[in-house]
């Protein structure tokens, strides 16, 4: 007989419970947009409600998926994701919103490949660093690697540019190698100092609301 999975329950809890907050946020904002654009003020609360039972239908079906599996496709997750990142630099296929080059749409549907990348960076490092256990404290083989593939998708982030989606590579590609050395506080302080030194006026503007 299969042995039953077992689930974090109060992790579970709080993730359905933001995400219900979520949906509750996004119709605060835009009932009275949706009603004075589309004639509904719950369109987007409705469009958000179905993205978020299809993302717990998803959930669902990733926790009954073994994690040996999420191992053997840590490779290619992160290729796609790369690659999806490297579309949009191309003239005519990435979707421009707001100043920054971040979606590439096909028919109805949009798509945000950095949030692929940073669920492909997620898995690939718990899988980096289960594979090189102690060479993960060697410069050369456990943090120059992770340094390389964060960098990357820093950069390729940086360049639609989407400072919040680049940070969150940063900070987990700087504080996975070397979770347990205390030059990760300075290391954090160093990544924040260059983003900060690159933020655009844009962004600027926006952390200063």
């Amino acid at each position: 007989m299969r042995e039953q999975a077992q689930y974090d329950l109060p992790l579970l809890i709080i993730t359905i419970s933001l995400m219900g907050v979520g949906v509750v946020i996004v119709y605060s904002a835009s009932a009275i947009l949706a009603a004075d654009r589309f004639g509904d003020g719950y369109y987007f609360l409705k469009k958000q409600a179905l993205f978020g039972a299809f993302a717990v239908a998803v959930m669902l079906v990733m926790m009954n998926i073994p994690y040996t599996l999420l191992k053997k496709l840590a490779y290619p997750i992160l290729g796609l994701s790369l690659f999806f990142l490297l579309l949009l630099l191309i003239p005519g296929i990435g979707y421009r919103v707001g100043g920054s080059t971040r979606w590439i749409r096909f028919l109805h549907l949009s798509f945000q490949p950095s949030e692929l990348a940073k669920l492909a960076l997620i898995i690939f490092l718990a899988y980096f660093l289960e594979k090189k256990g102690d060479r993960m404290k060697t410069f050369s083989t456990g943090f120059l690697p992770v340094l390389v593939i964060a960098g990357t998708i820093i950069c390729l982030a940086m360049l639609q540019p989407d400072f919040g989606v680049a940070l969150l590579p940063g900070d987990h590609g700087v504080r996975a190698p070397l979770h347990r050395r205390s030059e990760v506080f300075l290391l954090a302080l160093l990544h924040f100092g260059i983003y900060s030194h690159r933020l655009s006026a844009h962004h600027k503007g926006r952390l200063s609301l």
